[in-house]
């Protein structure tokens, strides 16, 4: 059997309760795992979080943020603060304190542009313990000292794939010099050659009537990948991964499929840098892995790089 693209298969809604948009449904009816992912999703998509989830992000020192622009382009941001940035004044609110950080950086609180109604993706990781969580929320408020967010879901990822390495809280610090292209350059494509991780933030898009299934399933997210440098391909102007085996829910994959625009995000851990990429995806059934094949077509790359100053 050749591979199948996603686009040709339908999803069946099932229940009105499920947490599930059609997207999602159609991916997971193509990988032949519905029932399980609806009986998983659930019992873990919940609209509070628990006490551990709360404790864990309020220790971190930076988060990775999912965005949607007003062009309707998701984009996956780099977020750095002092631990405690993130706070939760009760089980189903995030607060993100914009002042809170001890570094100068394009990366701090500070720059994250949200407004209130914004669909967001908090993606929690402590790359040293191995551990992460997930949030998808919308925002209730953005002042200039904080952002408030409502929860609409929230669940815990395992560690699979995660590289255990410590953090560098000075790494990503500092004067930057940031770059806008079309394409991939040769230094962006030498960042991603090296990097065994990248974050990739997607969007379900805005629902399409008022029969939709469920309006907290529509919004933004944001999920790690991993593996071995060289995972994540270029081919031109493309980006190509396969999918590695997961929890089976295909959050991503699934928003991929309803909504193709996305956003990557590459961290550098030998020199700071940064790139966000910006693109459009399509999936594919890898009739003999039985997995997906995403394929990401570029449209925009935005490269950070550290500026150093010479007299």
């Amino acid at each position: 059997m050749s591979n199948t693209h996603i686009s040709s298969l339908t999803a069946v809604s099932g229940s009105a309760h499920t947490p599930f948009h059609p997207g999602e449904q159609a991916v997971q009816t193509a990988a032949g795992v519905r029932a399980e992912a609806e009986a998983r999703g659930q019992r873990m998509l919940t609209g509070e979080l628990t006490d551990a989830q709360r404790r864990f992000f309020a220790e971190l020192p930076f988060i990775i943020v999912a965005r949607v622009d007003a062009n309707g382009q998701p984009w996956a941001e780099f977020v750095t603060g002092v631990p405690g940035f993130i706070s939760f004044p009760a089980a189903d609110n995030v607060r993100i304190d914009r002042g809170n950080t001890s570094v100068t950086s394009p990366f701090a609180a500070s720059a994250l542009a949200l407004q209130p109604g914004d669909p967001v993706g908090l993606l929690g990781i402590d790359l040293a313990r191995r551990r992460r969580n997930r949030i998808n929320a919308k925002v209730e408020a953005a002042a200039a000292g904080a952002i408030a967010l409502r929860v609409d879901q929230g669940y815990g990822n395992c560690p699979q794939y995660i590289h255990p390495r410590p953090w560098d809280t000075q790494l990503f610090a500092g004067d930057y010099i940031g770059e806008l292209s079309a394409g991939i350059s040769p230094a962006v494509a030498d960042v991603i050659a090296r990097s065994a991780t990248f974050f990739i933030a997607s969007s379900s898009g805005p629902p399409t009537s008022a029969a939709d299934i469920r309006p907290n399933a529509w919004g933004a997210d944001i999920s790690h990948r991993g593996g071995e440098p060289g995972f994540l391909q270029v081919d031109g102007n493309v980006l190509r991964f396969a999918d590695y085996p997961g929890n089976n829910l295909f959050n991503t994959l699934g928003n991929l499929q309803q909504y193709p625009r996305c956003g990557l995000l590459l961290l550098d851990f030998d020199n700071g840098e940064v790139v966000q990429i910006a693109g459009r995806a399509s999936l594919q059934l890898n009739s003999a892995s039985g997995r997906f094949d995403v394929a990401i077509d570029v449209t925009a790359v935005r490269h950070w790089a550290k500026y150093f100053w010479k007299e």
